[in-house]
């Protein structure tokens, strides 16, 4: 806050005192400042809604996830034919810091798409809050968007220049979990040496690694990133004794997330094969 400029002043107090408690506040933030773990973890569906419309795209659904460093949030919204204003786009979110006030929370993120292109369009302030867990049992937020580059005005998760509604995608971690015949061994590498995979000890992800600068389906062609971790989503053939299984998994390369389909044979103790299917979301 600052106070009107004046000429003569009895005292620097007093000039102070002459700031209302209704002054306009202004926000700053730190262009080389470090950026900091984002509130959101794994991946969401959510809804949307701008401006003053109150029209809510609700179908398709759009959907956010973090990326691997936990640093960076990718938003891909869909069009719904219904509402105006609505589009298919993907932005991603840098974040930058987080706090709490009260029984709401926020959070600054540093914004990059296609109609950035200055810091006043680039820093944006958002208020978010966990809502009761909806009729499956997932958790849900609540979250709004300031219009401009600050947190002015931006006094609850109903009202902003952009709102939505968050539900968390949960997998069945605790049943689904990669072959058993996988756990032989934590380390397996394609017999070229270009691809090599570890698997966790609960067995639940593994960890790829392509040895070569080409992209393949689990990098994000221009990202730069040659490693991907691949998530256990859930088991859609093959039994606990069983030489083939199927399994749908969650993967993510840096900002590039998705599912896919992946079928894992045992040859040998020592030799197994693996196929995978083109990433959805």
């Amino acid at each position: 806050k600052e106070s009107y400029c004046e000429e003569n002043i009895d005292s620097m107090e007093s000039l102070c005192n002459t700031i209302t408690g209704d002054a306009p506040l202004y926000t700053m933030f730190r262009k080389d400042g470090q950026l900091v773990k984002c509130p959101f973890r794994g991946p969401h569906s959510f809804s949307y809604s701008k401006g003053d419309s109150g029209q809510v795209c609700k179908y398709p659904a759009s959907f956010m996830d973090t990326c691997s460093d936990n640093k960076r949030l990718q938003l891909r919204y869909q069009a719904c034919l219904d509402v105006e204003g609505s589009e298919i786009a993907t932005e991603e979110m840098a974040c930058l810091a987080t706090w709490k006030e009260g029984s709401s929370r926020y959070f600054v993120s540093m914004l990059n798409h296609s109609h950035v292109y200055t810091d006043e369009t680039r820093y944006r302030c958002f208020v978010y809050q966990r809502q009761h867990s909806n009729e499956l049992g997932r958790v849900t937020y609540k979250m709004a968007q300031s219009l401009y580059a600050s947190c002015l005005g931006l006094w609850n998760v109903n009202e902003g220049h952009k709102t939505f509604t968050m539900t968390k995608l949960e997998s069945d971690k605790d049943k689904c979990v990669f072959p058993h015949f996988m756990h032989n061994h934590h380390d397996w590498h394609s017999v070229d040496g270009l691809i090599s995979l570890h698997v966790n000890k609960r067995g639940h992800s593994l960890r790829l690694r392509n040895h070569t600068r080409l992209a393949s389906v689990y990098e994000a062609a221009d990202s730069g990133y040659l490693e991907s971790h691949a998530t256990c989503h859930r088991v859609e053939s093959g039994g606990l004794n069983s030489p083939m299984t199927r399994i749908v998994a969650h993967v993510k390369a840096g900002c590039d997330s998705g599912y896919v389909c992946l079928v894992f044979f045992s040859q040998d103790k020592h030799v197994i094969q693996m196929r995978y299917g083109d990433k959805s979301t």
